[in-house]
């Protein structure tokens, strides 16, 4: 099945078989060399060459893509004609270098395939004020609710980044509270330090007491039970006990 386009000549209206074929549409050749060569003498007054030249020089300068021969009926009957697509009109268009095959070329290349693209018609529909400003209205709820989703989407995001922000800010309040705390614990400590405390190293008082070394370890742990007793020791961070790092705390 074909449609039939009616191109408007300066002599008239002329008819052009198209189709469809795999979403492109097919020109009948034989009607885009026809319309060339009478729009070509109704301007310049002659023809641009025999018809069937035309035809067949058409056929030869087309590339495999460009022409096909399709099977239509015609009147109950079958017929095979060549058709060609768009990029094949302008080339045939091209072949005739005319006047007329020029303004064809401009029709099919400005009005024809513009509304067929836009409108799957040519002629295209008829456009009133009232289907123009339904229209625009459409397009423009269209671009509102692309717009809405958006700004939704956008506000989710932020949403997110916001829950984000606060966890992080909750964690370092956390953190600020933790090291507070550790710095008034050696706040603490520092003040808690003992310095009203005179140290004595314990070997130099047994040597000054002419005691024996060997009884170092005796002395210390004496020393140790009588600061206990009174609440003043200082416990060491080691438990092991050497001569040059022990030493005697008094009152």
């Amino acid at each position: 099945m074909f449609d039939v386009l009616l191109y408007p000549s300066s002599m008239g209206e002329l008819e052009i078989k198209t189709m469809q074929k795999g979403g492109d549409t097919l020109f009948l050749l034989p009607d885009v060399v026809q319309v060339i060569s009478q729009e070509t003498q109704s301007l310049d007054g002659r023809a641009t060459s025999n018809q069937a030249s035309l035809l067949k020089a058409s056929i030869t300068s087309l590339e495999d893509d460009e022409r096909f021969i399709e099977t239509v009926i015609v009147d109950g009957k079958e017929e095979r004609h060549y058709y060609v697509t768009e990029p094949g009109v302008y080339r045939v268009a091209m072949q005739a270098k005319s006047s007329g095959a020029k303004k064809f070329q401009n029709w099919v290349l400005k009005e024809v395939m513009p509304s067929i693209r836009r409108f799957g018609i040519y002629p295209p529909p008829e456009v009133n004020d009232d289907d123009f400003l339904l229209q625009v209205a459409d397009q423009q709820a269209k671009q509102s609710q692309l717009l809405s989703q958006f700004m939704r989407s956008s506000m989710e995001k932020f949403k997110h980044l916001d829950n984000k922000v606060d966890e992080q800010s909750d964690t370092i309040k956390l953190q600020g509270s933790v090291l507070q705390s550790l710095k008034e614990r050696l706040d603490t400590v520092e003040l808690n330090n003992h310095s009203n405390l005179e140290y004595f190293d314990v070997s130099e008082v047994i040597r000054s007491l002419e005691i024996d070394e060997s009884k170092l370890t005796l002395v210390v742990a004496q020393c140790e039970k009588v600061a206990s007793e009174k609440g003043s020791i200082i416990k060491s961070r080691s438990a092991v006990y050497e001569k040059s790092s022990v030493f005697l705390w008094l009152l």
